[in-house]
């Protein structure tokens, strides 16, 4: 066997975490995947304290999550994005995202205004 014969079979082509390419990349991953979901956590606190109806607190709220389906979009479209495993982010993880993102935030969203009506 040749030299670079017998190197193909005892190394696997591994491609490197392409996900980390640009500081933009990453100010996006934690956006969407911590960040925004703390502030969304602050604000149903908001949503609670202030027991109205609706308020600007719900605008910020929904202004918030919708931003971060549309980052976590423009993360898998242009900034090759990642799944939480490492892998190359695809569409359909990213309509997996929003829809358990969208469930998650009505109801986080609904216990916030049912809670404060108690």
């Amino acid at each position: 066997m040749s030299k670079s014969k017998n190197k193909s079979i005892s190394e696997p082509n591994i491609a490197p975490n392409q996900g980390q390419d640009s500081l933009i990349g990453l100010f996006a991953r934690v956006f969407w995947s911590l960040l925004g979901n703390l502030i969304l956590f602050a604000l149903a606190m908001g949503i609670y304290k202030a027991q109205a109806i609706v308020s600007i607190i719900d605008i910020v709220f929904w202004g918030l999550a919708f931003s971060m389906i549309i980052v976590r979009y423009f993360d898998i479209k242009y900034l090759k994005g990642v799944t939480f495993e490492g892998l190359p982010a695809t569409m359909e993880d990213w309509r997996k995202y929003v829809k358990y993102f969208l469930l998650f935030s009505v109801g986080l969203w609904l216990i916030a205004h049912v809670v404060s009506r108690t």
